[in-house]
This record gives C-alpha cells, structure tokens and sequence, in this order.
C-alpha cells in the first residue's frame, strides 16, 4: 500500500513539473502559439494606445467577443514587463496556477485534508494537454475560470453577508472577462435561492446589479457595440451536433474517467459513515469539516460548470479551452471522491483496509498517467523562431502595407499597419445579419483603398478580396515549422505580390 500510496503523489507532483517546466521554456516565445494569440495581442495593443475596443467592424479593426477584462489587466502588466506575448501569457499562467491553488481550498475546506487537496490540484494542472495546453496562452480563459473559482471559494468557505458580496462581487469581474459567467453560475444562484434564501438574496441581487452595471457603462461607452459583440455574436454560433455526444465520450470519459468514478463515488457515498471523525488521506484521524448539503452544493456547481463547457463545446469554433470550468469542477470533485472512498475503507474495511488503500491509490495513478503528454509537442523549436524572423524580415522589406488577414500581428511587428484578424471578421460573418451584409459589402473597397502591395496569407479563404492584380510568389514556410503547438494548425505561408510592386 505504501508503494502504491507513493506512486500517486508522485506521479501528481511530476505533472506539475512537467507543467512548470513546458511553461518555462515557451512563455518568451515572440510569435504565436495559437492562433488566435495575435488577435489578443492587438486588444491589448489598442489599450496601451487609447483607442476603443468595440467599435463598428471594418477592416481596420473589429474586435473578437470577449469581454475587456484580460485585456486590461495584460495592458497594466504590459506596462512593467514590456510589450510582447510575455506579459499576457504571465496573467494566464498566474491565472490557470490560482485555480488549481482554489481546487486546493475547496477541497480541503471540505475534508481538511491536505493531501486530498493536493492530489486534487495536481489532477487539474495534470489536465494541461487535455485542455488542449491552454493554461499559459495569450487567451481569456485561465483569469475567467479564477474569478468563478475565486467566487465559489468565497460563498462556499466563508459565511455571512460580506462573503456573498466579495462572491458577487467576483463573478461580476468573471462576467467581464468571459460571458459564459452566467451559465457557469445559473444553477448555484438558483439552488443558493432555495436553501440560503437570505444570503443568496445578497449574493443574486448583487451579482445582478454588477452585471447590469457592467452592461450598461459597457453600452453607453461604446455606442452600443458592446453587447452585439459580447452578447449578441456568442449566441449565433452553429451548433455542431456530434458533440452532443462526442463531448461526454471524448472530452469527459476518455481522459478523465478514473476522476469521474471518483465524483460519482462522492455522491453515492458522501455522509454514510457513522463517525463524526473522518480520516485522513494520510491515514490520520481529523475532525469533519464538511459543510452544508455538500452533495446538492457540488452537484450544481457540476451541473453549472460543467454545462458552461459542454454549451461552448457544442458551438462551431469551441476548442478544448472551453472545457476549462467543467474540469475544475470535476478537479474537486476528484479530490473529495479520493477522501470519502479512503473514509469508508479506514471506517468498514477493518480486515481488507491494506489492500482497499492499494486499490484506491493505483486508481488515482492511473488517472495522472493517462494524463501524461510528451512536452516536447508543447514547446516551439529554433526553426519556429528563426521562420518566423526571416517572416517579420520579409515583410518589412515591402514597400508599404501587407495583407497578413489570419496574423496581423506579424504585420505590425514588421512596421506596417494592421488589420483586423480573420477569426474576428469570421464571427460578424457567420451570423448573417445587417452588420454582416455591410461588412462583406465593405470589406473589397476597404481592401481597395489600403493599397496592400502584398498579401501573406494561410489559405485561399482571403484571397477573392484581393481582386486579379496580385500574383503569387514562392511560398514564404518550405519547411516543416512556424506551425502553432497550440489549437488550430495554420501558418503564413502563401505570399503574393501586387503586379506592379513586382514589376520595380
């Protein structure tokens, strides 16, 4: 038992090494490690420049659908470390560590076993690859999941009116970063409502009233672009059907189906032991400290987080960052599922208890090793970077504007202007409505007017938009690198010149 007992801390503190090590030697990697990372970069980039956010889309400039929150807090972080991807990627890092640290205070809140905490922590940085190594990106995803993490720590560890107010107050601040809050937090609120009426009166009302708030400086500041953005394009994403189903066999079952054996095992057996001492993970006796229905508290947080996960999943464009809140929730929930499994073997097993303690440790390595991943995949090479020089150098050699539609970024690094990024274009578009007409009606003048000598571009989806006087040259990437280590495979490849920028 002991061996065994060693082999599933140690494998959960190597995750966590390989964690810190992968972020390490990537997080001062200048050029993109997913796709999108450029797009975010520009936000930030507006902010540190003045210039507004939400505005009417154009070419120039539109915005993706987040709320503003991460980009201001990269903006100020932007401001002492220096511009680049560093800065924003040091919030998520310090974000996705601050979730695994509320993983942690949750569960040993509930069972005052630190061991159970950490193991539960550690399940979750563990979930790195399977997230689909979102933890330290330039994306909104890591400081989202804090604040509702933050926020449930809040309600949950701490009692009275000022609690449900910091709560509150929190997932204001979640909602502001990422709309998804009120889907996360709809069932708490509501069961928060039928068991604590008076301090979740507090805790709904004014989580209202932030949200209303934010809402309504965010419209009157913007003109009114703020929700369409926010809101109003989230929601008209098309749905892809075969998640209904893929989403619990492939991205719930198949990485993490020890945990969820474990979660169901909580709530099956959570409160049937007689004694008012529960013992520890390590073997120890300590007092219980479990809270108030804790099964019908974790089962909606399950049911609110985890739905947040499986309703982004389910729309076109949802990758595996989006199941960021359902897996910390199944974190805990792992973690108290350990606690109350090794309490009714110490409490009923007398003559098996030995081999049960085995049993329920080899199940939690079996867990952290089917998390395991090659971190070499995560981490960009020397080629990467020395393309993507030899890009940045190209580009700014041209005698004036480049089209770089899927990376503008690259644009402005080279000393040119930039453009809006494709994935935010692609959201108006998508959605069909007026906004969407005037864009595609807009978007061939505005192409016309800017006069781009050249266009680096990844595929042909951009390229009707540069009508019949360019040209393609040799492509830019002959090899095999500057692919992203993150999310969607894309890469500037495809150069194409202006006739007569040729022609000198």
């Amino acid at each position: 038992m002991r061996f065994l007992r060693a082999a599933a801390f140690l494998t959960a503190a190597l995750h966590c090494v390989l964690f810190l090590t992968v972020v390490f030697l990537r997080i001062r990697y200048p050029y993109e490690l997913e796709w999108i990372e450029g797009g975010i970069l520009q936000h930030v980039q507006r902010i540190l420049a003045g210039l507004p956010l939400f505005t009417a889309p154009s070419l120039d400039w539109t915005p993706l659908l987040y709320g503003p929150l991460y980009y201001f807090v990269s903006a100020a972080v932007t401001r002492v470390v220096g511009e680049g991807f560093l800065p924003l990627r040091l919030v998520s890092f310090a974000s996705s560590v601050g979730v695994a640290v509320t993983v942690f205070w949750l569960v040993r809140h509930e069972t005052r076993s630190r061991a159970a905490g950490f193991l539960a922590s550690a399940f979750f940085i563990a979930g790195y690859k399977t997230m689909g190594s979102w933890y330290d990106i330039a994306r909104v995803d890591g400081i989202f999941v804090l604040l509702l993490m933050a926020a449930v720590v809040a309600y949950r560890c701490y009692r009275g009116t000022v609690s449900a107010l910091v709560a509150a107050l929190l997932l204001g601040l979640a909602f502001l970063a990422k709309q998804t809050t009120l889907v996360a937090v709809a069932p708490l609120m509501i069961w928060a409502l039928w068991r604590e009426r008076r301090r979740a009166l507090w805790l709904v009302s004014a989580t209202a009233v932030s949200i209303a708030a934010i809402m309504f400086v965010g419209q009157m500041r913007t003109g009114g672009w703020f929700l369409y953005y926010t809101m109003g394009l989230a929601g008209k994403h098309p749905v892809v059907k075969p998640m209904l189903i893929d989403f619990w066999i492939g991205d719930v079952l198949a990485p993490s189906s020890v945990a969820v054996l474990f979660a169901a095992f909580f709530f099956w057996f959570q409160g049937t032991t007689s004694s008012r001492e529960r013992p520890d993970v390590e073997g120890s006796v300590t007092p219980s400290a479990w809270g108030s229905r804790p099964r019908e508290f974790y089962a909606v947080l399950a049911i609110g987080m985890g739905g947040a996960s499986w309703g982004s999943r389910l729309h076109e464009g949802g990758w595996f960052n989006v199941l960021m809140p359902g897996f910390a929730a199944l974190a805990v929930l792992f973690g108290l599922g350990i606690h109350v499994a090794l309490s009714l073997i110490h409490a009923r097993l007398d003559s098996l208890r030995g081999r049960m303690l085995g049993l329920v440790y080899l199940a939690v390595t079996i867990q952290f090793v089917r998390c395991a991943y090659n971190p070499f995949q995560e981490i960009p090479s020397r080629a990467d970077r020395e393309t993507g020089d030899r890009i940045v150098e190209t580009l700014s050699r041209a005698p004036g504007d480049v089209f770089v539609p899927d990376h503008p970024y690259l644009a402005i690094r080279a000393g040119k202007r930039g453009t809006a990024h494709r994935a935010a274009i692609d959201d108006i578009m998508r959605t069909h409505d007026a906004h969407a007409k005037e864009l595609e009606a807009q978007l061939p003048r505005e192409v016309e007017d800017r006069k781009f000598v050249a266009a680096l571009v990844d595929n042909g989806l951009m390229l009707p938009l540069l009508g019949d006087s360019f040209h393609k040259e040799p492509d830019l990437i002959r090899d095999d690198s500057f692919w992203p280590v993150v999310g969607m495979k894309t890469r500037p490849a495809f150069l194409f010149v202006r006739e007569e920028d040729a022609a000198r």
